[in-house]
This record gives C-alpha cells, sequence and structure tokens, in this order.
C-alpha cells in the first residue's frame, strides 16, 4: 500500500505566495541586482529568517517566479486533460508569447537582465510540458516514436518556440499571438507534409 502524500501546510504556502508577490511588485520597479533580501521581507511583511527557510537567495526566488508565471499562462490555456494536438501547440506558442510580452512591459530591465536565466528556464518548462503532452497520446503514436523520441521532438519544439515567441516579442509584436500561432503552425505542417511526400512519393 503506497502512503499518503502528505498535504502541504497551508501556512507555508501563504508565507511562499506572500514572498512571490512582494518580489513580483519589487522586479516592476528595480533592477534584480538592486532587490535585497530585506527589501523582499520588508515587503512581504517577514523577517529573514522566513525568507532563507524558502529560499536559498534571491536568486533561487528569480527562478521560482519565472516558474510561477509560466505556469499560471500553461494552466490558464491548457485543459488539465489537454494532449499533444495543434490546439494544443497553438495554445502553449500563446502563453510563451504573453510571457514575453508581460514580462518585458512589467519588468523591461530584468527582462534583459536575465535574458539567459529566462531563456534557460522557460525552454526547460517548455520540453516537460511537450514531452507530458505526447505521453498523452500513448496508444496512438507510431512505431518507432518512443520516450527517446518523444524527448527529442518536444526539445525541438522547445527551442522552436521560444525562439519563435522571442522574436515576435523583439519585432514589435505586429501579430496577435493567435495569429501567429495559426500561421505558424500552418506553415510547419506545410513544411512537414512536404518532407513527408519528397520521402515517400506517391506511385
Amino acid at each position: 500500500m503506497q502512503p499518503q502524500e502528505e498535504k502541504p501546510d497551508p501556512r507555508v504556502l501563504r508565507t511562499r505566495q506572500l514572498i512571490l508577490d512582494a518580489f513580483r511588485s519589487l522586479i516592476q520597479t528595480k533592477d534584480l541586482k538592486d532587490i535585497t533580501v530585506g527589501d523582499i521581507t520588508e515587503r512581504a511583511t517577514i523577517n529573514r529568517a522566513t525568507f532563507y527557510a524558502h529560499y536559498a537567495d534571491k536568486y533561487e526566488l528569480m527562478d521560482a517566479t519565472l516558474t510561477t508565471m509560466f505556469w499560471e499562462g500553461i494552466q490558464g490555456k491548457l485543459q488539465c486533460h489537454a494532449e499533444f494536438s495543434r490546439s494544443s501547440l497553438a495554445s502553449i506558442v500563446v502563453t510563451v508569447c504573453e510571457f514575453h510580452r508581460d514580462l518585458s512591459t512589467h519588468c523591461l530591465k530584468n527582462y534583459e537582465a536575465t535574458g539567459p536565466l529566462l531563456e534557460k528556464k522557460v525552454k526547460a518548462l517548455l520540453q516537460e510540458v511537450l514531452f507530458q503532452l505526447m505521453r498523452q497520446r500513448d496508444a496512438r503514436r507510431p512505431a518507432g516514436f518512443d520516450e527517446a523520441t518523444a524527448c527529442a521532438v518536444s526539445t525541438m519544439l522547445a527551442w522552436s518556440i521560444y525562439g519563435l515567441a522571442y522574436a515576435w516579442n523583439a519585432d514589435g509584436r505586429r501579430v496577435p499571438p493567435a495569429e501567429l500561432a495559426e500561421t505558424s503552425l500552418t506553415a510547419l505542417a506545410h513544411v512537414v507534409a512536404g518532407i513527408v511526400m519528397a520521402e515517400h512519393p506517391a506511385v
């Protein structure tokens, strides 16, 4: 019999949320390098010992903040039982576009300063989401499409989606995210269909 998982202590969750909210408020007005643990604890109305019980430093908190912001976006777009499909891919593209837009709009200095951390974190989270969506389709996987292949494909898509959203944001967001997702996925489908036809020409 499996042991029951302990439910998180509501007080711990509340304290962590206070810290995250305080930090998200601070990074909208101050550079990350200028934010101190004292600033965070004062804004969150907690003491330093409580902060260090949850996070090693402000950089670990930044990592947690990016993760939380990303998952909030994903959970708002994907159904809990979503699987790998054109619709779910479109929702992910829109989510990453909005993530870049919101972060660069409200935290411009930190968006630029944390570029490498942001890219690494979001690519990893994207790869995880895409891989799990592919696993939902286990029963309909084509022959030879094992977990290693799913991992490789999800990594390729994660990097592509991140780059697409980053370029869209840097280029002035000329089209709505949903339109970008639709045109990009249509183009991708045509390219893939062309590759398949070239490898398996009709007799």
